[in-house]
């Protein structure tokens, strides 16, 4: 059903209070009419949701990579009020490429302290930044996808080179709200449009960054069926932690690598002051066979 119709991504946003409302709903209705008989449909509910939820949490290992590259994603959030701390705890994980949505001036000056190649776009009050200790260098595009200040294409050397496309993409929702939201079949057009200029690239592709796509939904099933994610080789859970978004158990902070790469080291870390948890995985091409 989710791949029927753009709303379905709002749908599988929302899909485990929708099941929650719908089972609660069965089972006081049982109480109420006395038919033991539908129990057996909350029953598969319950079950429903517990498969389109978790079953993207299974974790698949890859392998180990022959020559790997960390890589890590950390929404510092922009109204952070820790943010020297936010940065010391991104600069603990000593990843080689970093990808920070929502960087401030502040976290931009001194992620840059700390790592040789910085890109953000200037002027902007937030901005996706992206720090690396490997030589990187940007192409800005004939014709922008999106919002610049939302994305970077950036060549990365090291022992293998490759394409990091580095994003932060729209919410999908009902309301659209500058590029922050965008309505279901505006934000599937942008992510069609990434999706086409990835496949263009003739090097290994990366892909880093807050995508706000929940891993039950369609845009993370459209983009997977061209990239793997390097997170699941460990058990998934949520990465979105504000308090209101929590029971929808939302993980929508990905690290995506080509399928014939490996990843391993795999993991979550805190970041003080943000609605989000970091993640980082160790990516790179599987030995030979």
């Amino acid at each position: 059903m989710r791949d029927l119709s753009v709303v379905m991504e709002v749908v599988a946003v929302l899909l485990p209070v929708l099941v929650a409302l719908v089972v609660v709903a069965l089972v006081v209705t049982v109480a109420v009419t006395r038919r033991p008989v539908l129990l057996a449909s909350a029953a598969s509910w319950t079950l429903f949701g517990l498969v389109a939820v978790f079953l993207p949490w299974v974790p698949h290992s890859t392998g180990h990579p022959a020559q790997g590259v960390t890589v890590a994603e950390a929404n510092v959030l922009t109204t952070n009020p820790t943010k020297p701390e936010a940065v010391a705890d991104i600069l603990r994980v000593d990843a080689d490429v970093v990808v920070v949505p929502e960087a401030t001036p502040e976290v931009h000056a001194r992620m840059s302290a700390a790592y040789p190649y910085a890109y953000r776009q200037p002027g902007a009050p937030s901005a996706l930044g992206v720090y690396s200790r490997l030589p990187m260098t940007e192409r800005p595009d004939a014709t922008p996808i999106f919002d610049p200040a939302r994305y970077h294409r950036l060549e990365v050397g090291g022992p293998t080179p490759f394409v990091l496309w580095a994003l932060h993409l729209p919410r999908p929702w009902f309301v659209p709200e500058g590029s922050f939201q965008l309505r279901p079949g505006g934000h599937a057009r942008i992510l069609s449009a990434f999706i086409t200029a990835i496949d263009q690239e003739t090097e290994p592709v990366v892909v880093a960054g807050d995508l706000n796509l929940t891993d039950r939904g369609r845009g993370y099933r459209k983009i997977t069926a061209h990239l793997d994610d390097a997170m699941r080789s460990i058990r998934g859970v949520r990465t979105e932690i504000k308090p209101s978004f929590r029971p929808l158990l939302l993980n929508i902070d990905h690290i995506l690598e080509p399928p014939s790469w490996c990843a391993d080291e795999a993991r979550r870390f805190g970041i003080r002051g943000s609605d989000h948890r970091g993640i980082t995985a160790r990516i790179g091409p599987c030995p030979p066979r």
